[in-house]
């Protein structure tokens, strides 16, 4: 978060928790706590080693679990401050114990937000202006150089035009409707699609060392614009 850029939007449909980077007055760092004992707390995943006695643990201690929730959720509330939560952007709406929507907070965020250099929108991207102009489904407009989509596993962008959706191999806002459309992007090493001009995807290669490869390509995607 600390390369020269002016500005930064972020444009979220929902806010996600984030952690602070240290907890314990800065004393106990976060990842320290990212371990098997803290996901103890979190529903285990069906079919999952060990899940049945997991489910006993939840069943059994559900009143426990929540008050710790409910302490977790609070103190992250406290130690972020109004320093991030201020405008109710990021403030999120949903349980702490939605593991899935959990990450420890970028470092220099809260001072970049403070400097105004990192403005959030509860929106969604509604249509591709043109090279610099994009327009929300609020119907703001928001000037951009470049945009970065974190979306998870949904693969429909309907920001494309349907001439560049057919080049990628993405559906179209005739295909859109029909279900189980099996998707394999067009791209250039699975990031670069040829034909459509800036415009990089990370995170389309499955191998047993995605994260690296990935880190990889996002360093890459950086130097190739």
């Amino acid at each position: 978060m600390s390369s020269p850029f002016e500005y930064s939007h972020i444009v979220l449909r929902r806010a996600h928790w984030m952690l602070p980077r240290t907890f314990a007055g800065g004393l106990l760092p976060a990842r320290y706590l990212l371990t098997r004992l803290t996901y103890a707390m979190y529903p285990p995943f069906p079919g999952a080693p060990h899940s049945k006695r997991f489910l006993y643990f939840h069943r059994r201690f559900s009143r426990l679990l929540k008050f710790i929730n409910d302490k977790i959720s609070a103190d992250i509330i406290a130690i972020n401050g109004p320093d991030l939560y201020d405008d109710k952007i990021f403030l999120p709406n949903n349980s702490f114990l939605n593991a899935e929507n959990i990450y420890v907070i970028p470092e220099d965020f809260i001072r970049l937000k403070q400097q105004g250099r990192i403005i959030g929108k509860l929106d969604s991207i509604d249509e591709i202006i043109d090279s610099t102009t994009i327009r929300l489904k609020s119907g703001e407009h928001l000037q951009a150089d470049m945009i970065i989509c974190a979306t998870g596993f949904i693969n429909r962008f309907p920001f494309f035009s349907d001439t560049d959706a057919k080049i990628m191999g993405l559906p179209t806002m005739q295909t859109s409707t029909q279900s189980n459309i099996e998707t394999d992007l067009y791209l250039y090493r699975r990031v670069i699609p040829v034909g459509v001009p800036n415009v990089a995807f990370v995170g389309y290669v499955s191998c047993a060392t995605h994260w690296m490869v990935s880190e990889v390509a996002s360093h890459w995607v950086s130097e190739y614009f």
